[in-house]
């Protein structure tokens, strides 16, 4: 049933507008009634669907084939609008309430929707990610390429397989400079590492880098001395995709110059066998402590020299060698020996018969005369006796290699003679003479020769 109209179309202002069936309640007082233009239908919440053969409102066309409602609500007192609002005089049909967090839909009456920035914050914040994690990734490879993968460690880890007596090792990482013209025997591992002062402490104080280039400073140490030294570095390419490859540099070796007496016996060096055949032999070695020894032979002394050394100072090993000389010393039996030699080889000159012994320091002069008559002429062959005092006490020198030396006379020796004469008889010619002797000695092993100087022919 429609509400009664008053003359004119317009709705007295005590008239009821007419609640649907199922309606929500009218709004509380002071809120709005709804839009201008009452009798409008009240909306279906956002998303809802319309109920085929639902109840109708009241008073709206009956759909085709609808049954008419059978039971009518009744009316709910609205109150009036106030004086000069300007509301129409026509009864509006109040909106329903929406429902708590209903969202209007597209149309519908309220503040417009606001463009979400979700999607642009997460952009950015996803942005901001990639390149923080990217910063933080370029310092921890540059901090593993630095200290894993750094020129130090390598300069490192060189000096501290030499320090463990691992030469294999440390030639691995880089082969050592050998000075020219140097021998190469003793970078053998048996020598270095036999050595009773090696090199320890090994340390990497600064690293310079310069592009591709790197100046590593070090400091160790042999024994209580404390050496400093600088290494060079390149790089040589990458490791895996991010580290960078670098290769050392083997730093200069110290050279030794060895000399020991070739007649002194066999020789070792820091007590392995070593073939010292050769006078002031160089020879590069590892940084540490070397110690020559000769065992000595019957006539030479045993001796024995040490040094201790560093890498060479300076890139270009031009620091002076060391030195490593065992200087050949005579044995107890040495100078027995000589005066023995020498006292021998007096006897035989003694037995020959000539003016002139052969390899023996005196002689009768040929040319000498008395009465007209000169020795050479009136001596038959063999026709000589000769007689040498006792030998004075006798000073000997062995020289630096062992194998010769020398002896003299601290006086004159005195000798004398008697010749035959053809012409008068036997021992009509007589003389004596004395000299200072001396001559040079000869070793070959266990063997000991003798020769005066000016011996005759």
């Amino acid at each position: 049933m429609d509400a009664p109209q008053a003359p004119g179309g317009e709705t007295p202002a005590d008239a009821f507008p007419v609640q649907p069936p199922g309606a929500a309640a009218p709004p509380a007082p002071g809120q709005p009634l709804g839009r201008p233009g009452a009798g409008v239908r009240p909306q279906e919440p956002h998303g809802a669907a319309p109920q085929s053969g639902g109840q109708q409102p009241f008073g709206a066309p009956a759909q085709p084939g609808a049954e008419p409602p059978t039971q009518r609500q009744a009316p709910v007192p609205q109150p009036a609008p106030a004086p000069g609002t300007g509301a129409h005089t026509a009864a509006a049909v109040p909106q329903p309430a929406p429902a708590p967090g209903h969202r209007p839909g597209p149309g519908a009456p309220g503040r417009p929707a606001k463009r979400s920035r979700r999607p642009l914050l997460i952009t950015l914040i996803a942005v901001g990610l990639v390149v923080l994690l990217g910063a933080i990734g370029a310092i921890v490879v540059g901090s593993l390429n630095r200290s894993g993968h750094g020129p130090d460690r390598l300069a490192q880890d060189y000096l501290t397989k030499l320090a463990d007596g691992d030469v294999e090792g440390a030639a691995g990482i880089a082969q050592p400079q050998v000075p020219e013209g140097t021998n190469e025997a003793l970078l053998e591992e048996r020598y270095y590492g036999a050595a009773q002062e090696k090199m320890s402490q090994p340390q990497v104080t600064d690293t310079k880098i310069n592009g591709d280039d790197a100046t590593i400073s070090t400091t160790y140490m042999v024994g209580t001395q404390e050496y400093s030294m600088d290494m060079a570095a390149h790089k040589d390419g990458k490791e895996g995709l991010f580290f960078d490859k670098w290769k050392l540099d083997g730093p200069v070796l110290q050279t030794v110059v060895v000399s020991a007496p070739t007649g002194g016996g066999a020789a070792t060096v820091n007590g392995e066998q070593f073939d010292a055949s050769g006078d002031r032999v160089s020879y590069a070695v590892y940084p540490g402590s070397y110690e020559l020894q000769t065992k000595g032979s019957t006539f030479v002394g045993a001796g024995k020299d040490a040094a201790t050394v560093g890498f060479a100072q300076g890139a270009d090993g031009g620091s002076e060698a060391a030195q490593l000389t065992v200087s050949a010393k005579a044995s107890k039996a040495f100078a027995p020996a000589v005066k023995k030699a020498v006292e021998s080889k007096l006897s035989a000159c003694a037995k020959q018969k000539g003016l002139a012994p052969k390899g023996c320091p005196f002689f009768i002069d040929s040319k000498t005369s008395s009465g007209g008559v000169t020795v050479g002429d009136d001596v038959p062959k063999n026709g000589v006796t000769w007689k040498v005092a006792k030998l004075p006490k006798l000073s000997t020198y062995l020289d630096t290699t062992g194998t010769s030396g020398s002896f003299s006379t601290s006086k004159p020796l005195s000798f004398s003679f008697k010749a035959d004469s053809k012409k008068a008889g036997k021992d009509k010619w007589s003389g004596s003479s004395s000299r200072t002797l001396g001559g040079s000695v000869k070793i070959s092993g266990d063997k000991l020769d003798v020769e005066f100087f000016g011996a005759n022919k």
